[in-house]
């Protein structure tokens, strides 16, 4: 029901009368990782004559009572059994898709080898798609492949620096694939230096444009040292080819600069 849902019940001697269980809600899809097999379930819930949208672990049907009366929906716990019956039902009946959570290049439990960013590039499974929420970075594109051919071959062209370091980004998935066939090589790391207002940083911009938005902010491809330097390794530890952007390295001590380099150079 587009109202309720109910369950239809049956009394002693025979007499059926429906029963409401909650608004209603519904399972739209299901992701499985390909890292880990983990499943996770979309799940559609009607709160203040809405639908909203939810993806949630699987494991989260087995104490669905706390997160629907979070989010509005209170059940009753003599009801609680038949809305679980209801949703693991109705996941059976829903297609999985896999998803991936790394960046570059990635290996599935098959061993096809494809380039995970906002698409899966080389993969024959077109239903695969990022989990764009446990990513280490940010890669989602934003205008189109056109105008970004347009300036490179309008302000880069020609430009010896800013062909280089097109170029060392574009190299950045040759580490990336030796990483996953088995021949490991060292990271890559460029650092540029100059007085200020030269363009270093406009220039190493434009490498990592290549892959992702060209912007610092949270989970972004351009980040500054001195604010997450902590974070920094875990960021990394799942990038297998795509450039990342370090700011403000100036600012960094002696030591945390060093082990740093050392964790990198160690592909750790």
């Amino acid at each position: 029901s587009n109202e309720q849902l109910t369950v239809l019940k049956e009394t002693r001697d025979g007499n059926q009368y429906e029963v409401d269980l909650s608004p209603p809600l519904f399972v739209d899809k299901r992701f499985q990782s390909i890292h880990t097999n983990e499943m996770d379930m979309v799940v559609k819930l009607k709160v203040d004559n809405r639908y909203i949208t939810e993806k949630i672990p699987m494991q989260t049907l087995t104490s669905l009572g706390g997160f629907l009366a979070k989010k509005g929906i209170p059940v009753a716990s003599s009801n609680m059994r038949d809305v679980q019956q209801f949703l693991i039902q109705q996941q059976l009946e829903t297609p999985v898709f896999p998803q991936y959570e790394h960046l570059g290049f990635i290996q599935d439990k098959d061993g096809t080898l494809f380039i995970g960013l906002s698409e899966a590039l080389g993969h024959p499974n077109k239903n695969i798609r990022p989990d764009l929420a446990k990513l280490p970075s940010d890669v989602g594109t934003k205008g189109t492949l056109a105008g970004w051919v347009n300036l490179v071959e309008q302000q880069v062209i020609g430009v010896i620096p800013l062909e280089f370091i097109l170029g060392v980004a574009a190299s950045a998935l040759i580490v990336g694939y030796y990483a996953k066939t088995g021949q490991d090589k060292d990271s890559i790391m460029v650092q540029l230096v100059g007085t200020s207002t030269t363009g270093k940083t406009t220039a190493a911009q434009l490498a990592i444009s290549l892959f992702g938005p060209p912007i610092k902010g949270v989970k972004k491809l351009f980040q500054s040292f001195s604010s997450t330097a902590n974070a920094l390794p875990r960021m990394l530890g799942n990038n297998f080819g795509v450039p990342f952007l370090i700011d403000e390295l100036s600012l960094a001590g002696s030591k945390d600069l060093t082990e740093f380099i050392y964790l990198l150079g160690e592909n750790r």
